[in-house]
């Protein structure tokens, strides 16, 4: 089976690409909107390195990771866990691949039917977020700037998301699911608008691997 922290991002997903915020500009939110649609409207690629911290209703942390991302608009995300397993998750503009090489196994899902579902695919999608989220301003806190993305529908895997900015740039991201857990991806070293390869979004399963899901 998969591991848990790589199913965290890929069934869910965080937020990457092609999104318009046109229109979630609502005076009540007022500069951290403007945040928000900067990162939107104005990067096309990113990279940064991560750490992922998962941790229960009560704070007690359950899990952590840590790797490297990167995005390209429109609609490509790759997420490369280094520890404490190795593991890739590549979403290409028509599927998504979690490939895991200790495990010898390769899931395949559809773009598409899961970009509601994902913070990766989130910020990669083609929507507006309003469409799907209620914005809210919450304010700065030890100088990080933050927004809240409620779900407006009732079948989502995180029914809040928490973006953090600082000094203009994304920093953090809190994804809260329905049962109380919180997974809170730190970013560092982040890079925008750089040139990235074709290669960094292309996946070919290797052979030998079991493939499982749609082809």
């Amino acid at each position: 089976m998969l591991r848990k922290f790589g199913l965290i991002v890929s069934t869910i997903a965080l937020f990457t690409v092609y999104a318009s915020v046109a229109g979630a500009g609502q005076t009540s939110v007022g500069s951290s909107t403007r945040l928000l649609e900067r990162f939107f409207n104005n990067v096309r690629t990113y990279q940064a390195d991560f750490n992922q911290v998962v941790m229960d209703a009560e704070g007690n942390t359950i899990q952590e990771s840590s790797g490297r991302f990167w995005i390209k608009r429109p609609g490509k995300f790759r997420w490369d866990y280094k520890k404490p397993f190795t593991q890739q998750i590549i979403g290409d503009g028509k599927k998504v691949w979690i490939y895991d090489p200790e495990l010898r196994q390769v899931t395949v899902k559809d773009y598409r039917g899961n970009v509601r579902q994902t913070p990766a695919l989130l910020l990669a999608g083609n929507q507006k977020l309003t469409n799907n989220f209620i914005i809210k301003n919450l304010g700065t806190k030890k100088n990080i700037t933050w927004l809240s993305l409620k779900s407006k529908g009732e079948q989502e895997n995180f029914s809040v998301i928490k973006i953090g900015f600082k000094n203009k740039k994304l920093l953090v991201l809190e994804l809260v699911d329905s049962f109380g857990q919180t997974t809170r991806i730190n970013l560092k070293k982040a890079k925008e608008n750089i040139s990235l390869k074709k290669s960094i979004f292309k996946f070919t399963p290797p052979k030998g691997v079991d493939v499982v899901g749609q082809q």
